[in-house]
């Protein structure tokens, strides 16, 4: 099955149409370079030519190419060399059948849903083809983008700093200035405690001869002053994710992310909100973080193996 499964691949660098008999057809086919943005705020990516593979389970009528290349490598007969891939055709469905998902070195991931239907979920590099150099997509931030971000970086060191002269200094030699920087919003939060630790202790007087009823009064003020404190102050949602397939169907996108919740993985979604349909995971604060999330999920599950990080809206 192996040696299959190579072969499937090494073959549509060279050829158009690869017939797997019983089973279906994988057809490669160029891709021009192209340009995706996800939104006016988002990264571009630019994507290279590349050849891009599909699979039509329709087509299951052997054309001779892979008993061809079964007698040239193996060096058999014709007879030996199609019993050979029979075999091999036959462990390849009966894998497929048992893990509803099968891995083809270099071509992408076949699918098998609960009424036989297969599909593929190419891989996103497309055939590592020689003439087009393999190369990787890019993405890059906008230019207003990275403008805006130095400009907001620019207001947060002017209006987040304080500054503290220590007294124990004499007049004479000039005062030092201690300057302490901080985020403006903690001195909001700080600010809003300590009034409402204030407000408690001026308004329940433990030795007043108010009623319970006062003081439930006043603990519910204090608590929905700190509750809507921490509304504000909650981490909002990451703006980065993991691409598990681009070009899918919602049908099929539906089918994949179900699978990733058998095998444990239950942040798998459907976005269809940029130019093009994609299976994303996870969510996270940084590039850096959604990168090293993916490194470790590709030693777990082959799901990751050919995923990418992108910046969502």
């Amino acid at each position: 099955m192996e040696f299959l499964k190579n072969l499937i691949g090494s073959l549509l660098l060279e050829h158009e149409m690869v017939v797997v008999p019983t089973l279906g057809a994988f057809i490669a086919h160029y891709r021009a370079s192209e340009q995706d943005t996800d939104g006016a705020d988002s990264d571009t990516t630019f994507f290279p030519p590349a050849r891009e593979v599909a699979f039509n389970q329709d087509v299951q009528e052997g054309d001779g190419l892979l008993v061809h290349a079964y007698m040239t490598l193996l060096d058999l007969d014709y007879p030996s060399a199609e019993r050979m891939l029979y075999r091999g055709v036959a462990e390849l469905q009966q894998s497929l059948s048992l893990n509803g998902m099968l891995e083809i070195p270099s071509v992408g991931l076949l699918m098998k849903d609960i009424l036989g239907r297969v599909t593929l979920v190419a891989d996103e590099s497309g055939v590592c083809a020689p003439a087009l150099f393999a190369l990787p997509s890019v993405s890059m931030e906008r230019i207003e983008q990275v403008a805006q971000a130095r400009n907001i970086a620019e207001e947060l060191r002017k209006t987040s700093v304080v500054s503290v002269v220590s007294a124990d200094k004499d007049e004479e030699q000039g005062a030092a200035p201690i300057v302490i920087r901080m985020p403006r919003r903690w001195v909001d939060v700080a600010v809003s405690a300590a009034a409402a630790v204030l407000l408690f202790f001026l308004v329940s007087n433990p030795f007043s001869s108010r009623d319970d009823a006062g003081e439930a009064q006043v603990a519910s003020v204090v608590a929905q002053h700190a509750a809507t404190r921490v509304a504000e102050e909650q981490v909002p949602e990451g703006k980065f994710s993991i691409v598990l397939a681009s070009k899918v169907t919602k049908e099929n996108a539906d089918w994949f992310v179900a699978q990733l919740t058998k095998e444990g993985y239950s942040d798998g979604r459907y976005s269809d909100t940029g130019s093009m349909p994609r299976v994303l995971y996870g969510r996270y604060q940084t590039e850096e973080e959604a990168t090293a999330a993916l490194n470790s999920l590709k030693g777990e599950s082959k799901s990751f193996k050919h995923g990418w990080v992108i910046e969502t809206e």
